[in-house]
């Protein structure tokens, strides 16, 4: 078990310590206290919250009409 300070933790998701008071406030992130002013995180806790985190997006659709392109000499039906 790899344990992270408040820093190391703000460096990977990318956000600022007052995010990771928030988040330990909101329970989104759950840490440890082995003193009292000492707060250390588990390396697997923040990787799972960026793994529920994570946006899944959708490819596009295909329309399911086509554009007409016009060709010289072709008939129009």
């Amino acid at each position: 078990m790899t344990l992270l300070t408040k820093q190391e933790v703000a460096q990977r998701l990318g956000c600022s310590i007052r995010t990771v008071d928030r988040l330990m406030q909101t329970g989104d992130l759950p840490y440890f206290r082995p003193r009292p002013h000492i707060v250390r995180f588990d390396e697997r806790d923040v990787e799972a919250h960026l793994a529920k985190c994570r946006v899944h997006v959708q490819p596009k659709a295909e329309p399911t009409y086509r554009r007409f392109t016009y060709v010289p000499g072709q008939k129009v039906v």
